[in-house]
C-alpha cells in the first residue's frame, strides 16, 4: 500500500475537542436567543419590535462578518491572522455577554 493510500486514523481527542468547541457554541447561542427576547419584551413590551430588533442584530451580522473576515485574512502578525482578535475579543464578549 503506498503513503497515498494509506487512510488517517481519527484523532478522538481532537474531534473531542472540537466537538466540545461546537456544543458550548450552540449552547450559548440558544440561550443568547432564548434569553434576549424575554429580556426585549419586558423593555420594549411589543413582540413586533423585538422581532425587529432580532432582525436587525442578524443583518447587521450578515454585514460585519464578511468585513471582519477580509481584515482578519489580510492581517499578518507574529502572532498569527486570528489570534490578535481572539485576544481582544473573546474577553469583550465575555464582559459584555
Amino acid at each position: 500500500m503506498s503513503e497515498s493510500e494509506k487512510k488517517e486514523k481519527l484523532d478522538v481527542k481532537h474531534t473531542f475537542f472540537i466537538g466540545l468547541a461546537f456544543f458550548t457554541t450552540g449552547i450559548s447561542w440558544s440561550m443568547y436567543n432564548t434569553q434576549v427576547n424575554v429580556t426585549l419584551f419586558q423593555y420594549l413590551g411589543l413582540f413586533a419590535l423585538v422581532g425587529a430588533w432580532m432582525a436587525m442584530d442578524n443583518l447587521i451580522g450578515v454585514i460585519i462578518q464578511p468585513i471582519m473576515g477580509s481584515i482578519s485574512d489580510n492581517t499578518r502578525t507574529k502572532f498569527g491572522r486570528r489570534m490578535p482578535y481572539l485576544i481582544v475579543g473573546i474577553p469583550l464578549a465575555a464582559i459584555f455577554f
